[in-house]
C-alpha cells in the first residue's frame, strides 16, 4: 500500500493493529523519532530497547533486557530498525512474537531492496514480521520525491489500511460510498508514483553501485583501521546500503565526533548522526518511562557518523573523502 511518507506508513500501521491509551510498544533506541513520536500521539507507553554491541541494530537479547528492566506483562507491538540498510537480527526477533502475543513492525525505511541474511527472500515479504514500512524519501534507495510503502503479511491487516489511508472511506459503488471511521488523507499522489516506478527497475543497478562505494570506503580505511571501522560490512551482508556508517576509536587521539564533522565540513564533506538516541530527546526526558542510559546506544551516539554514499557519488570522490579522514588522525598516536 502506498501512502505520502514513511511516517504516514507507520502512522497507518498502528491505526490498523488498533494501538490504544495505555498499550505497550518497544522501540529501538537508536532510530528515527517517528515510530516513537505516533506511538505516544496514540497514548501508549513507549519503551526504549538497547542496541546490540555489533551491529548497532536492537536484537532478540536486547528486547528481552527492555521487557525485563520494565516488568512488562502484556506487549502490544515491538519495532525493529534496519540501520543503515540490513536486517541482521529480524528472524530472531521474529521468535518473540508468539511467546509475546504481540505485533512485529520493521521499521525498514534504510532497506528497500535488501534480503535477509543467509536467504533469498526480501525484506517486505514479512516472513519474519507483520508489517515492514518502507520510506520513498529522496535519499533513500529510490525515491517518489517523498512518500511511503505498507506491506502486510494478512488480508485483514490490508483491508484495515486502505480506508484509512483516503478519509475512512469504503464500499465504492457508482456514485455512492460510505465512510467508517475518521481518518485523513495519506495518499500518494500519481505524480510521485510515476517516479518511483521509474525507478524499480534500476534498483539492483543503484545497489550495486552503493555497495560498489562502500567497498571503495572499505578498502582506502585500512590504512586507519585501528581507529576507523565501517559498520555492518561483510560478505554475508545483503544491504541496501542506504547508509555508510563510519565507527571511530579516539583512544590515544584528541578527537571526537565534533572536531571530525566540523574539519570535514571546511573541506566540503558533510556528515550527519543517525540517529540520536531518541531517550535523549527533551520530550522524552519528560515521559514517565524516561532512561538516562542505555550503554550500546550511548556509545553508538559518541562514535558514530554517517558519510556520502549515493548513486552520483563517483570513486574519485570516494578517494578524497577517504583521504580527509586519513589526514585527520595523521600524528595522532
Amino acid at each position: 500500500i502506498s501512502c505520502n511518507s514513511g511516517t504516514s506508513g507507520i502512522y497507518l500501521a498502528l491505526t490498523a493493529i488498533d494501538l490504544k491509551k495505555g498499550d505497550n510498544v518497544i522501540i529501538p533506541a537508536i532510530n528515527f523519532v517517528a515510530a516513537a513520536n505516533i506511538s505516544i500521539l496514540k497514548g501508549a507507553n513507549v519503551y526504549f530497547a538497547d542496541v546490540n554491541e555489533k551491529t548497532f541494530q536492537t536484537g532478540k537479547k536486547e528486547i528481552l533486557e527492555c521487557i525485563k528492566r520494565n516488568k512488562l506483562k502484556k506487549i502490544k507491538v515491538i519495532f525493529t530498525m534496519h540501520l543503515g540498510g540490513s536486517p541482521f537480527h529480524q528472524e530472531e526477533v521474529y521468535g518473540l512474537k508468539k511467546k509475546y502475543n504481540t505485533y512485529l513492525i520493521e521499521d525498514a525505511c534504510h532497506a528497500f531492496g535488501a534480503k535477509y541474511p543467509n536467504t533469498n527472500k526480501f525484506v517486505g515479504s514479512c516472513v519474519y514480521s507483520d508489517i515492514s514500512i518502507f520510506s520513498l524519501h529522496p535519499v533513500k534507495t529510490i525515491t517518489s520525491g517523498e512518500g511511503g510503502l505498507v506491506c502486510v503479511k494478512e488480508k485483514k491487516l490490508y483491508n484495515k489500511i486502505l480506508p484509512f489511508r483516503s478519509h475512512g472511506i469504503v464500499n465504492r459503488k457508482n456514485f455512492t460510498y460510505d465512510v467508517y471511521q475518521s481518518s485523513l488523507n495519506f495518499r500518494l499522489s500519481d505524480i510521485n508514483c510515476a517516479l518511483a516506478f521509474s525507478q524499480i527497475n534500476k534498483l539492483k543497478k543503484i545497489i550495486l553501485k552503493r555497495k560498489k562505494i562502500a567497498l571503495r570506503y572499505q578498502k582506502n580505511l585500512k590504512i586507519v583501521k585501528k581507529h576507523v571501522k565501517i559498520l555492518n560490512i561483510d560478505k554475508i551482508n545483503h544491504s541496501a546500503w542506504h547508509l555508510l556508517i563510519l565507527k571511530f576509536n579516539f583512544k590515544n587521539t584528541n578527537l571526537d565526533l565534533n572536531q571530525i564533522h566540523k574539519k570535514l565540513k571546511k573541506a566540503y564533506i558533510i556528515t550527519q548522526q543517525h540517529y540520536n538516541p531518541t531517550y535523549k530527546f527533551k520530550f522524552y526526558k519528560k515521559q514517565k518511562n524516561f532512561i538516562k542510559v542505555l550503554e550500546n546506544a550511548d556509545i553508538y551516539n559518541l562514535s558514530c557518523l554517517s558519510f556520502p554514499i549515493y548513486f552520483s557519488l563517483t570513486l574519485k570522490n570516494v578517494d578524497y573523502i577517504c583521504q580527509k579522514i586519513i589526514n585527520l588522525f595523521d600524528n595522532q598516536d
